[in-house]
Parts: structure tokens; sequence; C-alpha cells
């Protein structure tokens, strides 16, 4: 199924006098086990990969976003770095000791 599709899309980008870089082009199958999926572009295969960034997120093969842990460890950097103190009991602020 995949292969049709790849090979589909070879033929129309080809119609309009575009051609795919086998090199930089790979592939990343996201199942619930994890196993390589084999497409041929021109007698060449795909390479496949484990992840992949993608408009500054990385998308790993069993399907997560580490820019998600990313922005975790940045928001409690900046809590640290501008001190911002955690709510106490009722909500109220606890009081800082100098």
């Amino acid at each position: 199924m995949l292969q049709s599709m790849t090979d589909k899309l070879i033929e129309i980008g080809r119609c309009y006098g575009m051609e795919m870089n086998v090199e930089k082009t790979k592939v990343m199958r996201i199942p619930r086990k994890p196993s390589p999926v084999t497409i041929m572009i021109d007698q060449k295969q795909l390479d496949n990969v484990e992840y992949f960034k993608y408009l500054g997120s990385t998308l790993t093969n069993d399907g997560r976003f580490i820019i998600i842990i990313i922005i975790i460890i940045i928001i409690i950097i900046i809590i640290i770095i501008i001190g911002i103190q955690p709510l106490g009991r009722f909500g109220q602020r606890p009081e800082l000791s100098q």
C-alpha cells in the first residue's frame, strides 16, 4: 500500500517536472511494534529512521514528540531563574523568610 502510494506520488510529481531526492528521503513507520518498512524509488531503497525533525519538533517511531519534554524542561528552568514560588496551602503564597 505504501509503495503504491509512493509510486503514484513520484508519477504525479514527474508530470509537473519534479523529482524526489532519494538520498534525502527517509521513511519511518509508527507501528505498535517497531519494524522496518521497504519503500523503493528508482530501484533504491529508502532509509528507515527511528526519529526525524519536522517544524522544530522531533517525531519518534513510538509516536512521541520530544519537543514536549524540552518545553517542560524550559518551563522549569524559567521558574528557577525568575524565582516563582509555588502556591502553599489554600492557594496562598508561602511567607518568604529573609
